[in-house]
């Protein structure tokens, strides 16, 4: 029965994984344990029930397979989540790439500070600005999250550009540049870094389902268009 429980909270974290991802449909989060619960069912009663020895045999091995399956699946999906940073364009590659020549490696048990960027690019070729700028850090001793935006008109002195605005880091040298700025401006060390565009923000909020916000008023916009679905664009250093 123990065994049973841990093989059910694997299928049920399996499929919630990949109806994140998109892998698989969603129905399966209910078929799934439904097709376990009837071969389980069927299988305890021929053994209950049934006589000839190779008949109950071949039905322990149909219990141990069904049991035992969850735990592969997890496993395959834990590690397709965990080689997902790995994809992406060249573009993204280049820039996790540069990005870890210069990110602090982050010490077991200590805080973890992260670099979370918010990228205006409209075009494939326009580099864009940061124009949201935060840092998050995470404090396993004191189990709290905190997050500083910094303005990106703020004037601060970029390595080998000079003073100036602190989103033009990004501008100029990209993820990079600016986690090298960061860690000058603030004496923080920076660990991991997110960069998100449009498009990513776009399919972020479609995974979460969608966010609500509460409007105190009514608002009517004649010429507004339907958001373009543009393909996600994210990089990251996890």
């Amino acid at each position: 029965m123990l065994y049973g429980r841990q093989a059910f909270d694997d299928l049920f974290a399996v499929a919630g994984v990949s109806s994140h991802i998109r892998r698989l449909p969603a129905w399966l989060l209910y078929a799934i344990p439904l097709a376990v619960c009837a071969v389980v069912a069927l299988s305890a009663y021929s053994l209950a029930c049934g006589r000839r020895l190779v008949f109950r045999v071949l039905l322990v091995g149909v219990l141990v397979v069904v049991f035992a399956a969850p735990g592969f699946a997890l496993g395959w999906a834990s590690g397709l989540v965990g080689t997902m940073g790995q994809g992406g364009t060249r573009e993204q590659k280049q820039t996790v790439a540069a990005a870890r020549s210069v990110l602090q490696q982050p010490l077991r048990g200590k805080s973890v500070t992260i670099l979370l960027l918010g990228i205006d690019r409209a075009s494939p070729g326009d580099p864009g600005r940061s124009d949201s700028q935060i840092l998050v850090r995470l404090d396993p001793q004191a189990q709290t999250i905190s997050m500083l935006s910094l303005p990106r008109d703020l004037r601060t002195d970029i390595p080998g550009l000079g003073y100036a605005k602190l989103n033009a880091a990004y501008s100029s040298g990209g993820v990079k540049l600016t986690i090298q700025t960061f860690e000058k401006l603030t004496g923080v060390p920076i660990n991991h870094f997110v960069r998100m565009d449009f498009g990513g923000f776009w399919h972020l909020v479609d995974v979460l389902g969608g966010v609500y916000l509460p409007i105190d008023h009514r608002y009517y916009n004649p010429r507004a268009r339907a958001s373009s679905r543009s393909t996600c664009s994210l990089a990251t250093s996890w």
